[in-house]
């Protein structure tokens, strides 16, 4: 148990987590696949509680993608975790140094590493998941998003439908 001014952490962050989950609800459905061995045991397991408590909101936050990719505003992340900036910061270096995600900080851009394949699954997806993951990465070039090549050159061999170059995308309708 952490004391912060005298507030137990674990349970504030318990707390910030429930009523980021009750907001969710309450506007457009939109689902996020989370499986606990990948988070807890692998993962998250050894983070500290603003890292896990961050982790698990970029896991599930509101402009998330199915392939990770999306808008994570430092200040979106505070108001959101009810945690300060210094302690959002600390806790994006920490998923960073781990290998759970990249965060460019000029443009403040998030690439969840392995979100896609949680998302959509590994290996065969469907048509309709084939062009949403087309469509999305078409989307992010053309705003000039932070990752979207890194993360064709990561999913090339396990999504083959990819192209060999970001030059070769077209919307598939």
């Amino acid at each position: 148990m952490k004391l912060m001014n005298g507030w137990n952490t674990e349970l504030v962050n318990q707390e910030v987590a429930h009523k980021m989950v009750t907001r969710r609800t309450n506007k457009k459905s939109k689902f996020a696949k989370i499986r606990t061995e990948w988070v807890w045991r692998n993962q998250l397991r050894e983070f500290s509680s603003n890292a896990k408590l961050v982790g698990m909101y970029l896991l599930t936050a509101p402009s998330f993608n199915m392939i990770g990719l999306f808008a994570a505003p430092i200040s979106t992340i505070c108001i959101d975790t009810g945690l300060n900036q210094s302690a959002v910061l600390e806790a994006i270096e920490e998923l960073t140094v781990s290998g759970f995600i990249k965060y460019n900080k000029e443009r403040e851009e998030v690439w969840v590493l392995h979100m896609a394949g949680t998302q959509t699954g590994v290996g065969k997806l469907s048509a309709n998941q084939e062009k949403g993951v087309i469509n999305e990465l078409i989307r992010l070039c053309e705003s000039k998003f932070s990752f979207v090549d890194d993360f064709r050159e990561a999913y090339q061999d396990v999504y083959k439908f990819l192209p060999e170059t970001l030059d070769e995308l077209e919307y598939d309708m």
